[in-house]
């Protein structure tokens, strides 16, 4: 849970400084999480990180290709939706 908190926290304050090449790992890794958590506390947590990796995509996912990036963030919203 730290760990979800402080990249939610870097990404919020300094997207700039989250390396482009980690973003889709980054990603990948919080749309698992959210697909099998089952605890409404830590859920909290990865659904901010999540909003802070939205808000500032412009900048964090510049070069990811826009069918990868597509196809993760459909995986998130659905699983957020359950």
């Amino acid at each position: 849970m730290c760990r979800v908190q402080l990249v939610g926290g870097i990404v919020e304050r300094y997207p700039g400084s989250l390396p482009r090449d980690e973003a889709l790992p980054y990603l990948t890794c919080l749309t698992h999480t959210v697909t099998d958590c089952r605890r409404a506390d830590l859920m909290m947590h990865v659904q901010r990180c999540l909003r802070a990796f939205a808000t500032h995509w412009g900048q964090i996912g510049a070069g990811i290709t826009n069918h990868q990036a597509t196809n993760l963030w459909n995986q998130v919203w659905m699983a957020s939706l359950r």
